[in-house]
């Protein structure tokens, strides 16, 4: 099974609907800070999967912080990944997959944030799926945010939204579940395809000199609920942790956790 169990999840997810009526954070001050280093937390890490930074790899742990500009993420045959960036977006990887995070910056934010479906501040994205299947979830994005994910035959311009991006066998496909993306097949695609919620592209390799072919159709019934599930999984995790400014304004990830987290759910007849 690629994707978290869903159960563990929504536990996660419960505890977001207490965010807003948790103590407000306390002041930290508001000095600007030109270049806050972006973070990413892991939610949960199952496995062997591992991250580098600089010439450093080390095994992910669950509830980590590390640094994510120029990070590389990669999963093996019996391992997982959720994640989340401190712009808001939430990763998911499934088995056998990697994932560079080429470039991530972002602007100082004020602290004291109450709006955790807002990204903080204004913030450039450019992540490489070099093969595997990840899934992302955004939250929306602020004026002057660009999000580019990348493969080895396209380009996926972000404007909000979660997807599912599968990198095998010469082929690109990209699953869109919600929001608005632009599809370029390669450097000689100058126009790009907007994809729309519920449709999927299929890019494979083209003649030298010309875009790659980019073929759109309806997300396949059969491809749907694994490729919703892991889309889904991304969009649990990144409701599970709060990004505040600390005193120096450096970036701190906060887990939201309910007191108590529900194990047993009753469901009446009627609602069925």
């Amino acid at each position: 099974m690629y994707a978290l169990p869903l159960r563990r999840l929504y536990a996660m997810a419960f505890g977001a609907m207490f965010a807003i009526a948790l103590p407000a954070f306390a002041a930290t001050g508001t000095g600007a800070v030109k270049s806050p280093t972006s973070k990413l937390y892991v939610v949960e890490a199952v496995g062997q999967a591992t991250i580098t930074a600089g010439d450093k790899i080390e095994p992910i742990s669950t509830k980590s912080v590390y640094d994510a500009n120029a990070s590389i993420i990669e999963t093996d045959a019996e391992s997982t990944g959720a994640f989340v960036l401190s712009n808001g977006t939430g990763l998911f990887c499934a088995a056998n997959s990697r994932l560079e995070i080429r470039r991530f910056v972002q602007e100082p934010f004020l602290p004291n944030r109450t709006d955790l479906e807002v990204e903080p501040s204004v913030s450039q994205t450019t992540v490489f799926v070099g093969s595997g299947s990840c899934s992302f979830c955004t939250s929306r994005l602020v004026a002057g945010s660009v999000m580019t994910y990348v493969t080895p035959l396209a380009a996926i311009n972000v404007r909000g939204g979660k997807m599912v991006v599968e990198v095998k066998d010469r082929q690109t496909k990209v699953s869109l579940f919600e929001g608005d993306i632009t599809l370029r097949g390669g450097d000689y695609d100058e126009a790009g395809q907007v994809l729309k919620a519920g449709q999927q592209a299929i890019i494979v390799p083209g003649e030298p000199g010309k875009a790659n072919p980019i073929t759109v159709q309806p997300i396949p019934e059969a491809e749907a609920p694994l490729a919703d599930e892991q889309a889904t999984t991304a969009c649990m995790a990144r409701r599970t942790v709060y990004f505040d400014t600390g005193e120096q304004g450096e970036i701190i990830a906060t887990p939201i956790t309910p007191a108590e987290i529900p194990t047993d759910y009753t469901i009446s007849p009627a609602r069925l």
